[in-house]
């Protein structure tokens, strides 16, 4: 019920989306027999359908059929959502060129725009699997000469699944592993919430290799495929599950916050300071799912030195990212330093439903502790 209150906004955006797209193919191409129309709603909605469809059916079975054919429509619904934006422009287009009276025949505009959304799409997947690592220096105050010098990778939001699967998870791990972490952080959405077997990953998961620990906490695709489901992989691994937990790595203090099973925001200062081993005095670095603005002022007052979250794929395509700087108030992605405290919001290292993305590009960050 969870998964299909999540799925629920994006549907209905792609249902408006592909009723515009059908207008406008029906209207540029003057299609006028039933049949015609008929056929163009027929395979619009069986995107959508389609789609939630596999979502669903990925959720109870495992076949190579149904990731390829998963992955087939995911890559559609991204293709419809940008044909979308191509039709607002191609009918800007045509009203501005009628308004200059410049002629401007509206199918070959459409067709023109189709085309760009299309070769838009490729370069999205593209970038999607364009990996990078990102560099960031954070001073901590009070920070043991022990970890001065050393670094935290930062891993999130992989979505591990029927798009994303053993080869991704290995070119990830062969990049953090390439950048010899003292601690490997896994803030969330490790797992892309549906249900198969999951086993194939812990081989390339054990192969993390992390000299001061390797930390991971749930996020809310954990809660949709089932914590315990994860739980099953993470627990035949090195990795460390510390939702809502406090670990003394070495005067480093690291504290782990679960998304919650409730699915709302957890409040972090009673999480922590009702923790018998919370150590107020001691530098602390906090892991966390979501950047919530409400909870980053918290961590501030609490004197944390650094909150690592993810979550927010800075929008994941054109122009969700507006949504998300909103949403966030400017906490949806990079690095933000006050006084002593560093929040940093990672873009993630997969994708979630299509595999593209624009205007940001999935990463691993590799934080250099002063």
């Amino acid at each position: 019920m969870k998964f299909v209150i999540f799925m629920i906004p994006g549907l209905a955006f792609i249902a408006a989306a592909s009723w515009l797209i059908y207008l406008s193919i029906v209207k540029c191409f003057s299609i006028q027999a039933l049949s015609g129309k008929l056929i163009v709603a027929v395979v619009l909605f069986s995107i959508i359908f389609g789609f939630f469809v596999m979502s669903a059916i990925s959720r109870a079975y495992e076949s190579p059929l149904i990731k390829y054919l998963y992955l087939i429509f995911a890559v559609l619904v991204g293709v419809t959502i940008f044909a979308f934006f191509a039709s607002v422009i191609g009918w800007i287009v045509i009203g501005l060129a009628k308004l200059s009276g410049i002629s401007a025949t509206p199918h070959i505009v459409m067709i023109i725009m189709m085309i760009l959304a299309i070769i838009f799409s490729g370069y999205n997947i593209w970038n999607a699997y364009n990996l990078k690592v990102t560099d960031i220096n954070v001073p901590i105050r009070n920070l043991p000469d022990y970890w001065k010098g050393k670094t935290i990778v930062q891993i999130s939001d992989v979505h591990l699944g029927n798009v994303h699967g053993v080869a991704f998870l290995n070119k990830i791990v062969d990049m953090a592993n390439a950048q010899k972490p003292d601690i490997i952080a896994i803030t969330g959405d490790l797992f892309d919430g549906m249900d198969g077997d999951l086993a194939p990953f812990i081989g390339p998961l054990n192969r993390l290799k992390a000299n001061d620990g390797i930390f991971y906490i749930s996020g809310n695709h954990e809660l949709y495929l089932g914590l315990d489901k994860a739980l099953a992989v993470i627990n035949q691994t090195k990795i460390r599950f510390i939702d809502n937990k406090i670990v003394d790595d070495n005067g480093l203090q690291i504290i782990g916050i679960g998304y919650g099973q409730d699915m709302v925001a957890q409040d972090i200062r009673k999480i922590i300071t009702s923790n018998p081993d919370y150590n107020a005095s001691m530098p602390s670095v906090l892991l966390y799912h979501i950047p919530l603005p409400s909870q980053i002022e918290v961590a501030k007052e609490m004197g944390i030195g650094l909150y690592l979250a993810g979550h927010t794929h800075v929008g994941q395509m054109f122009p969700f990212d507006f949504i998300t700087h909103i949403v966030y108030k400017g906490y949806d992605y990079g690095i933000h330093r006050e006084g002593d405290f560093t929040e940093y919001t990672s873009s993630g290292a997969g994708t979630w439903g299509p595999p593209m993305r624009s205007g940001n590009t999935p990463e691993i960050v590799v934080v250099h502790l002063q």
